[in-house]
């Protein structure tokens, strides 16, 4: 039951611009190219999957300052840096993306199901 009300509310959410002019984008690739019709179906799925879900954003702890020093003595702008992470939102998204894959057709989707099924232990 839980499960289709999060599609009936997922199907609600508009996609964003991008993401539908990427997957129309994709969709004309795939009907071009018949070899890339099945990677063109994956991209597509992948790519809603991903922005399904806002993503969790941290502030960094970069000050400008630093960040100038850093770039002006040709150092990359990140090292050194601890960058915020959310676990339970990387394992969400995560497991979006391995559902999304195992539903695409002509693929061998074993693969993303099992990597779902070793995240969700």
């Amino acid at each position: 039951m839980a499960g289709r009300i999060t599609r009936l509310l997922h199907r609600q959410t508009p996609e964003r611009p991008d993401v539908t002019e990427a997957v129309a984008q994709l969709t004309r690739l795939a009907e071009t190219r018949p070899d890339l019709r099945h990677p063109a179906l994956l991209q597509s799925a992948l790519i809603r999957a991903l922005y399904a879900a806002p993503a969790v954003v941290s502030a960094c702890s970069l000050t400008a300052e630093d960040a100038t020093m850093k770039l002006t003595g040709g150092v990359p702008l990140l090292r050194n840096i601890s960058l915020p992470c959310a676990a339970p939102h990387l394992c969400a998204t995560f497991l979006r993306l391995c559902m999304a894959a195992s539903t695409v057709t002509g693929i061998d989707r074993q693969p993303y199901k099992t990597l779902a099924a070793a995240v969700n232990k």
